[in-house]
């Protein structure tokens, strides 16, 4: 059977920038504006953040997700503490 409940969305980030760089040929480093972009979008649709234990409760039915999701960044880059923790605070 299949479960109509909805699942969180996972943002994974691998780093970010104050601007498109050149040598970023991956595109590995999301730009500081579409960050703020991506999470008016979110706000917008009245997405909620989840912490960690929020995500698991979210995916194993013990907690109510609704619109939700969980932000992820893979390395401790000083770009996070920079770029994105202080978007993330002000949204």
């Amino acid at each position: 059977m299949v479960s109509l409940r909805r699942r969180p969305v996972v943002l994974m980030y691998h780093g970010f920038a104050v601007a498109r760089r050149v040598e970023d040929r991956e595109n590995l480093l999301v730009p500081e504006e579409a960050l703020r972009a991506q999470l008016r979008h979110l706000r917008r649709r009245r997405f909620q953040a989840l912490d960690l234990d929020g995500y698991l409760g979210a995916l194993d039915g013990r907690v109510q997700a609704g619109r939700s999701f969980l932000f992820t960044a893979d390395d401790g880059y000083r770009s996070f503490g920079e770029i994105a923790a202080p978007l993330l605070a002000a949204a």
